[in-house]
């Protein structure tokens, strides 16, 4: 198994934990905190598993914020435009 494939199952486990605490109904508050955290958890490996996507389809076109985008008319900037449709 690749690394994306790994974060990517990562994330999918991360969240079928949260989504077992959001079926309660009356949540005593220690399973409202452990939701709380398991939130959290699963926020932090879905934003890893992005990141790893994002890699994986851009390669070195890979923007890590809006301030380091490629230039319109770059190479990169075309691949980017394929990805965002």
């Amino acid at each position: 198994m690749d690394r994306t494939d790994r974060k990517l199952a990562d994330a999918r486990e991360a969240l079928t934990t949260l989504f077992e605490l959001c079926d309660l109904s009356q949540p005593t508050d220690v399973e409202r905190d452990a939701a709380i955290q398991r939130f959290e958890y699963s926020f932090e490996t879905v934003w890893k598993s992005v990141q790893q996507m994002q890699s994986w389809l851009l390669g070195p076109c890979m923007s890590v914020s809006p301030h380091t985008a490629p230039e319109p008319g770059s190479p990169c900037h075309g691949r980017l435009a394929l990805y965002a449709r």
